[in-house]
């Protein structure tokens, strides 16, 4: 290593102010445009400047000084005078330099250790994680098998929902029996209102197919019939939170008519004690809309914002009994 002191005839570990000060004088002493041969000593008090006379890099320069010094077989170079700076601002004998020797192997041994230690504790700490990966996978499959099993049994009525279509059914069916001609007053599900409206004749045109699902907070009952002479295509009942696919649509313009609202009943009697046809007991409402099969998207959602787009009917337009 250079001694930058003595390339710039200072004594060692002078301070920052007499580093420059000495610059300066030996810049004008060597610069090559007054001194044609001094270019090469130029450079060098150059360099010797560029370190000592920035702090941190004449820290480090120091302390390399101070261990070249104290460290290198026991010489104490540049020191031996009595009026030696570095001995004046670091009176350090060669017993300190031996227990401070002694204490930097000690420190080496202690952190070759540690970092042997910290090799073994990340290599078990990958292990864990790769541990804990192997079990997280399969809990996080049960679950979202689990997650779509339970959006499954949602579309299927339950609790008073289902008790109350299997009510349905069977007060229709005890009605059908004990009307030896055959001429029930109510029809719903995937039954067609014959009482009420000419069936629709299949044709063997008749292809298309739309899924509607029951989005809104009420049960309904949907009626698909022809715009033109409202001849009965199909008609289904669709409790809240439920799906059905109409199969076999024609092409031609449908107009949809809603009966909505809660806690449905088949048959149902008027204050003088006649039949007629049923209905719900809570918030009903009537609703039509026309539609085109072909331009809506396979699946439709009738939620109730789209109820609320619909236009309202009065009840006796939705059978058309008048």
């Amino acid at each position: 290593m250079k001694n930058y002191y003595q390339i710039l005839e200072l004594p060692l570990f002078s301070e920052i102010e007499e580093v420059k000060k000495q610059f300066r004088k030996l810049a004008i002493q060597y610069h090559p445009d007054k001194n044609p041969l001094g270019d090469e000593k130029f450079r060098e008090i150059a360099e010797a400047y560029e370190v000592l006379s920035d702090p941190e890099k004449k820290k480090k320069y120091d302390a390399h000084i101070r261990y070249q010094l104290y460290y290198q077989a026991g010489s104490v170079k540049n020191c031996s005078s009595a009026k030696s700076p570095f001995k004046e601002k670091n009176p350090l004998s060669k017993q300190e330099a031996e227990r401070r020797r002694y204490y930097e192997q000690h420190y080496a041994r202690q952190k070759k250790t540690s970092s042997h230690y910290d090799e073994e504790k990340s290599s078990q700490n990958l292990s864990n994680e790769f541990r804990n990966i192997l079990i997280a996978i399969p809990l996080a499959v049960l679950l979202f098998l689990w997650i779509i099993n339970w959006f499954d049994q949602r579309e299927v009525p339950k609790g008073d929902a289902m008790e109350e279509i299997k009510k349905t059914e069977l007060s229709n069916a005890k009605e059908i029996h004990q009307n030896s001609n055959n001429e029930a007053k109510r029809w719903y599900g995937k039954r067609l209102y014959t009482e009420f409206f000419k069936p629709y004749i299949p044709q063997a045109s008749d292809t298309l197919s739309v899924e509607i699902s029951n989005q809104s907070q009420y049960d309904m009952i949907l009626l698909l019939l022809s715009q033109s002479n409202d001849v009965l295509i199909q008609s289904v009942y669709l409790p809240h939170a439920f799906s059905v696919k109409l199969e076999n649509l024609p092409f031609f313009p449908l107009q949809i008519r809603i009966q909505s609202g809660n806690h449905y009943v088949a048959v149902m009697n008027d204050s003088a004690g006649k039949r007629h046809w049923g209905g719900f007991l809570e918030n009903e409402k009537f609703y039509f809309k026309n539609v085109d099969i072909q331009n809506l998207q396979p699946k439709w959602i009738i939620n109730k914002k789209e109820l609320e787009s619909m236009q309202i009917l009065k009840p006796d337009m939705f059978i058309s009994l008048q």
